[in-house]
This record gives structure tokens, sequence and C-alpha cells, in this order.
């Protein structure tokens, strides 16, 4: 497919094979799998076409699909994506664990009206990935929706220590988006939600007629049309984690962009803070441009606090436009827990 390198979309349940409204080529998955048996959701018209079925695993501890890749130490993305849905009209969404080549990966607690996905990034060992459900409480049948896999270039996300493990995500959000962005709008498929901002943040349109991305990470311009700034004459933004309670290490981005083009006496420099502490050298978010600042490794939990800051000389308050956040699933050569759980309600994925 031009523009996005696809090694797999698998319509789990799915008769036969299509192609979305994305333009993306769907297959179903029983020539995958042999186990399992097929559910369509009856309430699934607010999403994708991929949501409309599922496969349950009433039988078995472990279920798993192996999926071949081109290429060994391929740098990939893997989505699994649930939705309960009440298919069983028993209202009782089941929790389960999945796994990817015998690395414990997330626990999925589902729901009837909420679509969860699961998202990792790393580099495929060998020839092929193997992704399984696995049932942790008795009478609470494991299920898949759909699972991806999408190749990224080889040189994103390169601050990220790779033989550190893989990078499970915990939130990808832009700001000013009525639908989640996706493939075509990003040409690697990442998904990045609307961001839920609070009263005191408020959203400004990007006046730039058009923009350079051509950073490492390569964020899409369609996250970059808006910004959030502070309401009501603030001039700080504060961002609390989504990560776990434990502590984990983290991987965090910023995305910033001018909002306008600026007169002269106008200036707008900021800086990054985590936990009341600077971790950046102050910068100037450029016009028609992104400007990225990470962190890498850095020891993060639900307690830890990410804050952008005007400089004292800035005439102009914060501005930040987009946000990712994943953490070190620590080895992919052993099992090791890692936590994800990524929800959008009622908005097509």
């Amino acid at each position: 497919m031009k523009g996005m390198k696809v090694i797999a979309s698998i319509d789990c349940g799915a008769a036969k094979s299509y192609t979305d409204g994305r333009g993306i080529s769907w297959v179903s998955d029983s020539g995958l799998i042999k186990t399992g048996r097929v559910e369509t959701i009856a309430n699934a018209t607010s999403f994708s076409d991929s949501m409309a079925t599922l496969r349950v695993f009433p039988t078995g501890k472990r279920n798993c699909y192996t999926i071949s890749v081109p290429t060994g130490g391929q740098f990939v993305l893997l989505r699994a994506s649930f939705f309960y849905g009440n298919y069983d009209g028993k209202d009782s969404p089941p929790t389960f664990d999945i796994e990817f080549d015998g690395n414990r990966w997330a626990t999925i607690q589902t729901s009837s009206d909420f679509v969860d996905i699961a998202e990792v990034i790393y580099i495929v060992s060998g020839s092929s990935i193997v992704f399984c459900v696995v049932q942790t409480n008795a009478g609470e049948l494991p299920f898949v929706s759909a699972i991806e896999l999408r190749a990224l270039d080889d040189n994103m996300y390169s601050r990220f220590d790779r033989t550190a493990g893989a990078m499970v995500l915990f939130l990808r959000t832009a700001a000013g988006l009525a639908q989640p962005v996706r493939y075509p709008d990003d040409p690697y498929d990442r998904i990045w939600i609307p961001y839920q901002a609070p009263e005191s943040l408020e959203v400004v349109q990007n006046q730039a007629t058009s923009m350079l991305t051509n950073i490492t990470d390569r964020p899409p311009a369609a996250i970059l049309q808006a910004a959030v700034t502070p309401a009501d004459g603030g001039t700080t933004i504060i961002m609390s984690s989504p990560l776990p309670s434990i502590t984990v290490q983290a991987y965090i981005n910023l995305y910033f962009t001018e909002v306008a083009e600026l007169s002269i006496g106008q200036k707008r420099t900021l800086q990054v803070y985590i936990d009341n502490l600077p971790v950046s050298d102050p910068f100037v978010p450029p016009f028609g441009g992104v400007m990225e600042f990470y962190i890498a490794n850095y020891s993060a939990s639900s307690k830890t606090q990410i804050e952008v800051r005007p400089t004292t000389d800035s005439t102009l308050p914060t501005v930040i436009s987009a946000l990712s956040l994943t953490s070190s699933s620590l080895s992919v050569a052993v099992r090791q827990p890692a936590i994800c759980r990524r929800v959008i309600q009622h908005q097509a994925i």
C-alpha cells in the first residue's frame, strides 16, 4: 500500500477479505488459527468494520496466532483491539491477559461500550511474531477483534534503548481533534486520540498553511493543526500521567509548534519540567514546523506530573500540540509484566 508498510491487518471472525474506507486491505483470521469460534457484534456501527466480529476462545488457557514478517530484525508496531459489545447477551465483559512472543503484554479489562486497544513497538527477532490471548479467570472467555502489524522506519524512536525491551503504549494524543487520527493522515497508522482538555485549557487553531514534519519520529501534520494553551490568563500546562501506580521506565514525547506568526515584541519561550524539575533547556516552538522534546528511560508512575512553563522573559503562554507516552517492558527475551489500556468510546477507529 502506497505510503504505509502493512505487514498484516487481520479481522478476527471476518467471513472474507475486504478493503476498508481508508484503503487498508483486511484478511480473515480463518487461515491463521483453528481454535475458537466466531461471534458477531450487533451494535458495532459506531466503530470500524473490523470491530463487527470477534473470535472467542471457550477452550484452552492460551490461544495463539503466528504472523509472518518479511525479514528478521524488523522494527514493528503490533496492535490488538478488543470490542466485547455484549456479543453473548450476558452483559459480563471478561478480563484476560495478552502476550507477544512469549512476553506478558497487558491485562485487558473489556467493556460493552468501549474498544480496548493494546499497542507495542519492538524489534522482531525472528521471521514471525506470536500473539496470544490467555484466560486468567474461570468463566471469563478471552477474545480478540483485530490484530494489526505495521512496519516502522528503523530510525524512528531511536532514543529509546531497544536493548531494554519493547515500547508499550499508554497514551498518544493530540489537541483539537474531533476524531482519532491514523492512516492515511499518519502514514505509519499510529492512532492519535483527541486530547481531553480540562477546563483550565483551551484549544487554539494553528494559523500555518503548511507544516514541515520531517523529524525522526515522523509526527503527522494532522496532529499539529491545533494546540492547547492555558485559559483565563494562565501560563502553565500541567499534565497528569496515565502510567500505572508502580514505577516504570517511561519514554515521553512532546510535540510543539507555534500557532501564530508572532509580531515584533512577542516571544514564546518554553521549558519542560517533570515533577517540578527542569528536564529541558528553554526553546522556541517553530511556526510552520514542529519541535519534538523527548525524555527516555525516565522512572515514572501515575504520580508523575509533566509541566510546560513559559520562561520569565516569554511574553506569551505555553502551547502544546501532542503527546505520546510509552514504557519499557524491560526485556522481550524473558517474560515480564507490562500493563497497557487504551480506550476509545463511540469513535471510529
